[in-house]
């Protein structure tokens, strides 16, 4: 799922330096009450930016905060030289607020609140929440010896919820679909949960579904470019071209460097023999981003349809060096090999595609030709009855 977070991250707006500082008040309050009551937990939150010192939750917030920090470091002065468990409860509060201080304070990163930046800083408030109860049970226990007993018993008991919560959350984790679903009902709103919603359905074969969710997206933000993107594919996956061509469009008429675009602009052509159109679209997106293996592996096949193999490999290798794991490239590497009648090179990135993407039938299909073309039948017949039946499974 850290392609999921990292999306998060990377699709949010920045705020103001003094907006962002002050909402970060309210937004340690919520990462304390996420600490003691883990409830409400999103991906993606819809968080409200103050725009006044003076709102009454940020001034409150902004009291208990200098509060809290001031008697931590009371209780540090006080007890630095005699009570050790007195001032490593107020360790951990320095630790909870100082790794804090990187992602809440006067430098705006792209999304004012994030589970994820509580990690390390929460070590800080277990630590000290942990030193208060032994230092509770050392004092208590005196005057009642089954203070222990009640104290081991409550911790189990807040365990088993914990841990009862946390299998639960771990249930909204278990994919793409379950976990966007989630960020739709939390933060109906905003369009990224909606666009995250739409891409998990289209993995999943679910178009109609899909196109719903990226036109609720570009209501909710009409100037959104990757909602329109993302909603061009669903419609060319569904064979409307003319339809795709006009997200494909206002994608980059509302971000002018959408490569992604330009490339799917180039894919929608091709898919209509309009290869010119297709080069030029490749091309565009390659200007805006040289190291998009995509755009280099579509516009190696326009070069192979023209007759030039040499431009066609050179363009295939470089979408390989620049992602190793992509198995497209050497599928279409494998397939000028062929024309060229370098079969054992052939083989070679049939089977490198084939280790990559073993649910590839062209791939399979390819490499039993390549076997084939070069006699080794029976290697032939495995991946002919592979490719069968994973195009069979398709169907």
């Amino acid at each position: 799922m850290a392609g999921d977070i990292n999306e998060v991250t990377r699709g949010a707006s920045v705020l103001p330096r003094w907006v962002y500082l002050i909402t970060e008040f309210r937004v340690i309050i919520t990462y304390i009450r996420l600490i003691f009551f883990p409830v409400g937990q999103n991906l993606d939150y819809d968080y409200p930016a103050y725009q006044s010192f003076f709102d009454t939750e940020v001034l409150l917030s902004f009291v208990f905060l200098v509060s809290l920090l001031s008697f931590s470091l009371y209780l540090y002065y006080r007890y630095r030289r005699t009570a050790t468990h007195v001032r490593l409860i107020s360790f951990g509060v320095f630790w909870f607020f100082i790794n804090l201080l990187l992602e809440s304070s006067i430098i705006p990163l792209n999304n004012v609140i994030f589970e994820h930046r509580l990690y390390l800083p929460s070590i800080g408030v277990f630590l000290a929440i942990t030193t208060l109860i032994f230092m509770a049970v050392e004092k208590l226990k005196k005057r009642n010896y089954q203070i222990e007993k009640a104290v081991a018993a409550g911790l189990m008991i807040i365990t088993l919820v914990l841990t009862g919560a946390a299998y639960a959350r771990n249930e909204v984790w278990k994919d793409q679909k379950t976990l966007w679903e989630d960020v739709v009902k939390n933060s109906p709103d905003k369009p990224r949960g909606h666009i995250g919603l739409g891409s998990a359905y289209k993995s999943q074969g679910l178009i109609d579904d899909a196109i719903k969710q990226f036109e609720i997206a570009i209501s909710l933000d009409p100037g959104n470019s990757k909602a329109h993107n993302n909603l061009g594919n669903a419609y060319r996956s569904q064979g409307r071209m003319n339809m795709a061509l006009e997200q494909y469009k206002a994608a980059i008429k509302f971000d002018p460097d959408n490569f992604e675009a330009y490339n799917n602009i180039g894919i929608t052509y091709k898919s209509q023999g309009q290869l010119g159109m297709a080069k030029e679209n490749y091309h565009a997106a390659l200007k805006l981003n040289p190291n998009y293996p995509k755009a280099h592996n579509n516009i190696g096949n326009i070069y192979k349809s023209e007759g030039h193999p040499e431009i066609a490999i050179k363009h295939y290798q470089t979408a390989i060096n620049l992602d190793k794991d992509y198995a497209a490239p050497y599928i279409n590497l494998g397939n000028v090999y062929m024309s060229l009648d370098s079969i054992d090179r052939a083989i070679d990135s049939y089977r490198t595609a084939v280790r990559l993407d073993p649910f590839s039938a062209e791939a399979h299909y390819n490499l039993a030709v390549a076997y084939r073309a070069s006699g080794l039948i029976e290697q032939a017949e495995e991946h002919y009855s592979a490719a069968a039946g994973l195009m069979k499974k398709r169907k």
